[in-house]
């Protein structure tokens, strides 16, 4: 008798496709788009992330004579005008700094608990100090959440338009990847596909039915179904010291709170509780910022098996390893972790489009 199958869809699923829906495509875009309105507004641009031009000053600066302009071009003028074109938003003045100066892959999630975390970096946690410090530590959070609304914002209007251009040509289809059966619709098979991502992909490919997908972080477009982003590791001893202080700003941006505005998280507990089912895994890196989850998932008494399809490398070198690594973080049982992983097959590759 088949099991259910339970396919968790990361945002290497939509980048396998194609897509540009990596933190650093979004961060491009964004300096882009500022810099367009910045032209376009007659060379000043200001919001909760830039402050471009001075209409006061009575000097313009622009740096192109060409239609498209680049990123890069965009971020350089901005490090030797520093003082014409601002960024207003810290958190995303750091974003940027790892994508450009860095040059390092950017996770907003984990960026964001390192940020929250710092805040708290010289707080004593011991009654009755703490009250004290609440007001200061409180309006450093509470600009820290207003900056991540401003980079949502954005993420958001910059999703809608990726999404717009999905079509149905594109599909992960190689006869010889173990993935396309997986993907294939069977009848005799219960299937959900947990969407971490935001897009349609799924639906717009035809991989899966609405009734089949679960968009588990939120769904573009719809007010009934808001995006869920901020981290979900609450085991954490920081997080419980924070619950201590009794400041609810502080747990805004915990993910097991966000769930409670759709009813996916209940859908997903109604499946894996109904009947035996197996995991697969394709273009997750199932971090921890996703851990409360995906522990009641892997830990769950009716998961059977959890199988890892990954990313093959220019170089040959793979996902499978470091997926596998911090799958074990979600786990308390090493012996349990070692029963239901499924042993590498080198065909359980993900194609790569190459456009």
């Amino acid at each position: 008798m088949k099991k259910n199958r339970l396919i968790i869809i990361g945002n290497g699923f939509d980048i396998a496709h194609g897509l540009k829906t990596k933190y650093s495509d979004f961060i491009d875009w964004l300096l882009c788009s500022s810099y367009n309105r910045y032209e376009q507004n007659n060379y000043c641009h200001e919001d909760d992330g830039f402050c471009f031009g001075n209409k006061h000053a009575g000097n313009r600066y622009f740096i192109r004579d060409k239609s498209d302009i680049t990123a890069k071009e965009v971020h350089a003028i901005m490090k030797t005008r520093s003082d014409f074109f601002v960024i207003k938003n810290n958190f995303l003045s750091q974003l940027i700094s790892k994508v450009y100066d860095e040059k390092k892959w950017v996770d907003i999630e984990s960026t964001y608990f390192i940020r929250l975390l710092q805040s708290f970096q010289n707080y004593n946690y011991a009654y009755p100090y703490h009250e004290a410090q609440n007001e200061s530590v409180l309006n450093l959070i509470r600009k820290l959440h207003k900056e991540l609304d401003y980079i949502m914002g954005k993420l958001a209007e910059y999703l809608e338009i990726v999404n717009a251009g999905i079509n149905e040509d594109n599909l992960l289809h190689d006869p010889r990847a173990n993935i396309s059966n997986v993907l294939a619709p069977d009848k005799e098979v219960k299937t959900m596909y947990l969407n971490f991502n935001y897009t349609d992909t799924i639906i717009k490919k035809s991989y899966g039915y609405e009734s089949e997908v679960n968009y588990i972080h939120g769904r573009l477009g719809y007010r009934d179904n808001p995006i869920v982003f901020g981290y979900g590791d609450e085991a954490t001893e920081e997080i419980q010291r924070l619950e201590h202080l009794g400041v609810n700003e502080y747990l805004r941006k915990l993910k097991s709170f966000a769930y409670l505005k759709a009813p996916n998280y209940k859908k997903l507990l109604s499946f894996i509780d109904s009947e035996p089912f197996e995991v697969h895994i394709i273009g997750h890196s199932c971090g921890i910022t996703d851990r409360a989850l995906l522990k009641e998932i892997f830990e769950h008494k009716n998961c059977d098996s959890i199988r890892v399809f990954f990313y093959v490398r220019e170089n040959g070198t793979d996902s499978f390893e470091e997926t596998t690594l911090e799958i074990s973080r979600h786990f308390s049982n090493k012996q349990l972790m070692r029963r239901k992983l499924v042993n590498k097959d080198n065909m359980d590759y993900i194609p790569q489009f190459k456009g």
